[in-house]
């Protein structure tokens, strides 16, 4: 792993958080590109933590080799607060990609899409053209790649034959993680940045929730309201069990 752009990282429940903010994270990326490090960007939230909490191989990845874990979710903020240790700068990923987009095409930085259904990850695709026409994506390719070994194959081939600088990852947590795992060795591209459900919204089959929603520690309680069939476990039980075992932890430490 490479030397990290960050110090004095956060345990929370056992998984490592970078002080990163969202420039050196820009700076971090181009780096990595430029240099070909095949660094990897892991935007963290609370329900990733207790899927590291849950499955101990996912935080022992993160820790081991994923090389800028940082807060996107305002539970990681809250989280070290009630830790007693000063906060992160929470990046919102969902507007730092689109300035790490404007950096590719100031850079001419070629970009590959991975994840999602082929219909979602094409509407992403349209609206991604559409705002950044300049900006060089070289392919894309649908996320359901689990339980096919020969489309596996035939998608690492094709990435590895691209060599894209920025490879985007919007599988679901943690397949996503296991798939890189698995697979980085087969690549060389110059940075890896994990987005879990980022084509949803990037296409705009999802909404992303305002910044006040955000700033007031609402952003949950935004997407539950309009994707309660879907994410009513994760919150209504997720976001209380994350509380509890951060409490926990820091209980223990005292």
């Amino acid at each position: 792993m490479s030397d990290r752009a960050h110090s004095n990282p956060i345990d929370v429940l056992g998984v490592r958080v970078d002080r990163t903010g969202a420039a050196a994270l820009i700076d971090c990326a181009k780096l990595s590109i430029q240099s070909r490090r095949g660094e990897a960007i892991l935007p963290l939230n609370a329900h990733f933590l207790n899927l590291a909490y849950e499955n101990r191989w996912l935080q022992e990845y993160v820790n081991r080799d994923v090389d800028h874990a940082v807060a996107d979710g305002k539970g990681v903020l809250l989280a070290a607060r009630l830790l007693g240790k000063g906060p992160p700068e929470q990046i919102r990923f969902a507007d730092w990609v689109w300035r790490l987009f404007r950096i590719a095409v100031e850079q001419k930085f070629t970009v590959f899409f991975l994840g999602a259904d082929q219909v979602t990850l094409e509407a992403a695709v349209r609206r991604v053209r559409r705002e950044l026409p300049e900006l060089r994506l070289v392919g894309f390719h649908h996320g359901y790649l689990e339980n096919d070994m020969m489309e596996n194959r035939n998608v690492l081939q094709q990435i590895s034959s691209l060599s894209p600088d920025i490879l985007l990852l919007g599988m679901s947590m943690p397949v996503e993680e296991r798939w890189l795992m698995t697979n980085k060795a087969f690549l060389r591209c110059g940075v890896y940045v994990f987005g879990a459900g980022c084509f949803e919204w990037l296409g705009g089959k999802i909404r992303v929730p305002p910044r006040w929603a955000s700033n007031f520690y609402v952003e949950w309680l935004y997407r539950l309201f309009r994707e309660p069939n879907r994410l009513w476990r994760r919150y209504l039980w997720g976001n209380p069990l994350f509380l509890m075992r951060v409490v926990k932890q820091a209980w223990r430490a005292r």
